[in-house]
């Protein structure tokens, strides 16, 4: 070990003035590398020791304000293998991590199956490893020393073989013995008359009973599905996180709520249809009655009355989540080879059991209900008990209507969200120090925050955004203004951060009910800025071929309707309402407080579902006169006007004199 420490101090000195004098011997090494390939790719990469120097070369470049910036990081790396050394230079940004340099090193040729993830970095003669996200600019003259000793880490591959003998099971911390659903349980004949004798039955009983049953296979096939989907994918992924593995990964954007929506549908198989079935096998006949507890139990609800509230409860946050889950497998599976061994394994499991990808089975839960409301119809076709089960067949359309309208709430939150990171507040042109501090916070904007006219519960939202010429009396530049549901905001190009244009406020946000749009020509428009006097303070013109006169004019349209309790639902630029009441099944979710459920009183039963919006069309009560449209008292007293029939009549009659 000694006598490698020596040759890797004696490498470092000789390639160091390879680069720095000896352009020629540089070249000549370089060349040794495409001699080497060979043997590199016949005899592979065990136990191979990585020697990582990282020098700074100076390069004649223009003057910045930081250090690192003049230097252009030159990595000189070497390998031993075999008694052979292969050196590479390659150049990585100061701000590149370490796990970009490991990258960088596993796409040159020869070694492409150097994995990250099994890689000790450490500096030399020190035995403590760096985190692997640590910047290079911190490592400038230091010799870094990366070991792989393939040796220490166990083959996720090897584990996976042995899974395929004996899956393993849940986590004791994350098994619920009490809610596990018995398997013997869950199969079923292929039709009810094994147990009841359909002789006597006339044919829209016979119906009746055919599309009960399979309601009740579809609801044990469902339930089948998810138990293979925690047992081939979610338990083996938490045996192999308890193995070392996938430390890195988002364990909740991985197996989301799976196992929670597992044991509430074990759940509800024991206590809502188990005794449904279990009364069938006993020769009792489908009765709509007994029929309606697979989606109306009093006993289950968290509400205390008859809804069928919290039993699917877990698959609403599912059907949150399943976009982002199945966007980040996607992406981990680029960038994680372990994960993708794990995840073709979970495929080839799944298509032997039943010939159908794990992509599959992540959908599946999506189309549980929809089944439901389709089997529900059929069913009041072929009964003459059509309120109760029309009253079930409603409340779970609701439950999807709900599910549609909080997808879209979270989408449209997320792109307020992001755009308000976009936005950096204008700066005092003679700022005074204490006052400038004090106002800082009102230099910024919350896109998130309530409208002003509008129920608390409404999101504004971007209609468009664009870049105009602005006419100014000194100079005609470029702006970008951003039409919101209830603003407009002119913006300037700020600075670039990730691939992202910024935006810099250059004049104050204005609201629309307190502004003019005005067309001058066919490509230019003004803009007035009234106070809350109804007094014009800025007139800002502007530039553009694309139709912003009509956006705006549109807008303001719109956001007057908002403001009056009136709803366009075939308007795109209103942000729709619920027009029902999630509250059938579960408490509404605030997505503005990080996700937590807030429990809301549950409308009363008399009120229509139709109705819900009559309560939105009178004025807020928090609003106050200032907050009337277009800053004007609407509200004033009428004066009253004379009635002058009346005057002339007492003139003529002498009882009123006039002066």
């Amino acid at each position: 070990m000694h006598n490698n420490e020596d040759k890797r101090q004696h490498y470092h000195l000789k390639l160091t003035n390879v680069c720095r004098s000896n352009s020629e011997r540089l070249q000549k090494t370089m060349r040794g590398i495409e001699e080497t390939k060979e043997i590199v790719e016949t005899d592979g990469l065990d136990n191979v020791d990585f020697g990582l120097i990282f020098k700074p070369i100076k390069q004649k470049v223009r003057k910045r304000s930081s250090n690192f910036d003049q230097l252009k990081e030159s990595f000189v790396i070497r390998i031993d293998f075999q008694e052979k050394s292969y050196d590479f230079t390659i150049e990585i940004k100061p701000k590149k991590t370490l796990r970009d340099a490991l990258f960088a090193i596993s796409k040159k040729s020869g070694i492409s199956t150097l994995d990250s993830s099994k890689v000790e970095v450490r500096i030399e003669n020190s035995r403590s490893p760096l985190s692997l996200d640590s910047p290079v600019c911190h490592l400038a003259n230091l010799t870094v020393i990366a070991t792989v000793n393939e040796e220490d880490f166990v083959n996720i591959q090897d584990i996976l073989e042995q899974f395929r003998h004996h899956l393993p099971a849940l986590p004791s911390h994350l098994y619920v013995s009490a809610t596990e659903c018995d398997s013997a349980s869950m199969i079923l004949p292929d039709s009810w008359t094994v147990y009841i004798d359909y002789k006597k039955m006339d044919e829209a009983e016979r119906k009746r009973h055919n599309i009960i049953w399979e309601t009740l296979q579809f609801e044990s096939s469902y339930l089948k599905k998810l138990k293979t989907l925690v047992d081939v994918y979610v338990s083996p992924y938490y045996n192999l996180l308890q193995r070392g593995f996938f430390t890195d990964l988002d364990m909740k954007l991985v197996v989301s709520n799976l196992k929670e929506m597992y044991f509430q549908c074990c759940s509800r198989w024991n206590n809502v249809i188990l005794p449904f079935i279990n009364s069938i096998k006993k020769g009792n006949l489908m009765e709509i009655e007994d029929f309606k507890n697979l989606y109306n139990i009093r006993k289950m609800s968290t509400l205390g009355d008859d809804d069928i509230s919290d039993l699917f409860q877990e698959e609403h946050i599912y059907h949150m989540t399943v976009d982002k889950l199945k966007e980040y497998i996607k992406n981990v599976k680029m960038n994680n080879q372990d994960f993708n061994k794990f995840y073709s394994w979970v495929n080839i499991m799944l298509w032997g059991l039943d010939k159908h990808e794990l992509n599959s089975y992540l959908t599946a839960p999506m189309h549980h209900l929809t089944r439901h409301t389709l089997f529900l119809e059929r069913l009041i076709k072929s009964t003459n008990e059509k309120e109760t089960l029309e009253k079930c067949s409603h409340r779970i359309k609701n439950f999807l209507k709900g599910v549609e309208a909080e997808i879209c709430m979270r989408e449209r939150l997320e792109v307020l969200t992001e755009f308000q990171t976009r936005i950096e507040s204008y700066d005092f042109i003679d700022p005074v120090q204490n006052l400038s501090e004090t106002l800082k916070k009102s230099l910024r904007i919350c896109l998130t925050s309530s409208m002003a006219g509008c129920p608390e519960d409404w999101l504004r939202r971007l209609i468009r955004e664009g870049v105009v010429r602005m006419k100014e009396s000194h100079r005609h530049h470029d702006v970008i203004l951003c039409l919101f549901t209830d603003f407009i905001m002119i913006c300037r190009k700020g600075r670039k951060v990730d691939d992202r244009v910024h935006l810099k406020i250059y004049k104050p946000p204005m609201r629309l009910d307190v502004i003019s749009v005005y067309q001058n020509d066919s490509h230019e428009f003004s803009l007035v800025y009234k106070n809350e006097m109804n007094f014009i303070t800025s007139i800002f013109v502007f530039q553009s071929a694309d139709p912003w006169f009509n956006d705006i004019q549109r807008a303001k349209c719109t956001y007057r309707e908002m403001w009056d309790g009136k709803k366009d639902e075939n308007d795109e630029l209103t942000y729709s309402t619920r027009d029902y009441s999630s509250n059938d099944l579960f408490p509404t979710i605030d997505y503005r407080h990080k996700g937590e459920f807030i429990h809301q009183t549950p409308l009363d039963k008399s009120q229509s579902i139709g109705n819900v919006n009559t309560n939105i069309k009178k004025r807020p009560p928090i609003l106050k006169k200032s907050h009337t449209w277009g800053g004007k008292d609407e509200h004033k007293p009428q004066l009253k006007v004379p009635d002058w029939n009346r005057v002339q009549k007492l003139v003529l009659d002498g009882q009123l004199e006039v002066s």
